[in-house]
Order: C-alpha cells, then structure tokens, then sequence
C-alpha cells in the first residue's frame, strides 16, 4: 500500500495488524531467545517490553533511545524514550532496536498520537504514554539483529542472513561471481 502522504512511520504501519493466535500481546518479528526473555518479563511485570542495545558516541542520534529510572542485571525501568535524539540530548546510549512486545493498549494511544518527527506518528510516541500510564520495561542485549532502514542495510541482512543458511556456499558463489563481472 502506497499512501500519497504517508503520516505513519514504518513501525506503526507494520504494528497495526494484530498478530494472530497472540491473545494479550502483539510482536513485531523477531524471534530466539531475546524474544523469549522479553515475553517472561513482560509476563511477570504487565509491561511492555522493548529491547535495547548499547551504542558508542554520536551513533545514538540515529536511533531512537531510552532513559531509565533503574536497572536490574539486562532489565531497565524505561522512563522516557527520544525519536533520533541529538548526542548531546540522549537520555542514555541504549538505542531501541525494533524488537517490541506491547501490551494491547497501544492501539488506543496508536489512535490518539498526533504525528511528531516528520510529519509521521511515531510508534515511540505512543509507547511514550504506555510509560506514562502504565510503565514499561527494557532488555539489553548484545545483539542488536539488524538495520534495514536503508538500502545498502537490508542488502547486508538479507546477506549475512543468506549466508548463514544451509546454502551459504553457494550464496557465497553467487556474490563472488557477481562482484567479479561488475568489475569488483
């Protein structure tokens, strides 16, 4: 679907459409153990939980972020979350990295964000009031998946994804031969 002007961001695009058989939750995709973990703690606050990863420097203006109250071993109590902060701005280095399991009551706040940062409503916008009305977890973790925002970055995960498979010998293959006749 193509709107002439869009006015939600990609997050809330995808978020909109319950996932199916999920009851009190909705995920955006991802899966393995940080899901796992971020389910159990959603279970045992009521919270929705977002995961984090750290970020070296400038880097964090990119992303959006996540200040917090207090933290206990990879769980943090989120106290407020910034869209694409300034360095200098940034509640702390922990970015948001697209993994989210949300309570069913962000599709009420989704209805009544205004659109923020370019014109768009933003998914953290909505979340923002979830901490507000209800609190909010984060995990930190290590891994933070991958970054498709820009071309060249969802053509690295869908390589590195590519060659991580049962066929990455030939994937591999298939990259070589295809630098090689482009000149590379």
């Amino acid at each position: 679907m193509r709107e002439e002007n869009p006015l939600m961001s990609t997050s809330v695009r995808t978020a909109v459409i319950p996932a199916a058989g999920l009851g009190t939750r909705f995920l955006l995709p991802d899966g393995g153990q940080t899901l796992s973990r971020m389910i159990e703690v959603a279970e045992a606050t009521g919270e929705s939980v977002i995961s984090l990863v750290p970020v070296e420097g400038p880097e964090i203006s990119n992303y959006g972020c996540a200040g917090f109250s207090e933290r206990e071993g990879d769980v943090i109590t989120v106290d407020r979350l910034v869209e694409k902060p300034a360095f200098e701005d940034a509640p702390s280095n922990l970015r948001i990295t697209g993994r989210y399991v949300l309570t069913p009551d962000i599709f009420e706040k989704l209805e009544r964000t205004a659109p923020g940062r370019g014109g768009e409503i933003q998914l953290t916008d909505a979340m923002a009031m979830q901490i507000d009305d209800r609190g909010m977890r984060g995990l930190v973790v290590d891994d933070a998946g991958f970054d498709a925002g820009q071309k060249a970055d969802w053509l690295r995960a869908n390589v590195e994804l590519s060659l991580r498979g049962d066929d990455g010998a030939d994937v591999a293959a298939m990259l070589r031969a295809a630098l090689e006749s482009n000149g590379f």
